[in-house]
């Protein structure tokens, strides 16, 4: 039940103020340069390590606005790949949107995932306290606001954490 209550109110920190500075396109510096080389990979002209915010994340966010072109697609918002891409010059905010909602996604897999590596390594107390802790942690909420690599670096390193435990074992 703890660990219910520790997520909805990750969940709920996250979500809170996700739409600041929206509909105006120059609200964080990194967004727009992840998300414009995600949208490059579209027109298949290959994007490979144009992003200097690193190179992850565009990759990541990929197929999340196919998935968004697709629906689009299906709902006759986008009738060609073009108009697609006309959207974003039009409607960057709802790219923006979509991006950030993806790291709220990627931020609350790192909430869930800090209990299952403590709770595997420590004990129940000591995984919740973990989970609570990222879950309210000032620096870890801002970043999950932001179409940024940060908190896809946290949750790289708790994963390379944990299987190094392993690997020690």
């Amino acid at each position: 039940f703890l660990l219910f209550v520790i997520i909805l109110l990750a969940l709920f920190l996250r979500l809170w103020g996700i739409t600041a500075g929206l509909p105006y396109v120059k609200v964080h510096i990194d967004e727009n340069g992840m998300i414009n080389t995600a949208l490059a990979l579209v027109p298949l002209k290959g994007a490979l390590w144009t992003s200097g915010n690193g190179f992850l994340m565009p990759y990541l966010l990929f197929p999340v606005y196919a998935i968004f072109f697709l629906i689009g697609k299906l709902t006759g918002s986008f009738t060609s790949l073009e108009s697609f891409l006309i959207s974003y010059v039009s409607k960057t905010g709802n790219f923006i949107l979509i991006g950030r909602l993806f790291n709220v996604a990627l931020s609350m897999t790192t909430v869930y995932l800090a209990y299952r590596v403590a709770r595997k390594w420590f004990d129940e107390r000591v995984a919740l306290a973990a989970s609570f802790f990222l879950a309210v942690s000032f620096i870890f909420v801002k970043e999950s606001h932001y179409v940024k690599n940060d908190v896809l670096v946290g949750l790289i390193v708790l994963l390379i954490f944990h299987f190094s435990c392993l690997l020690a074992k």
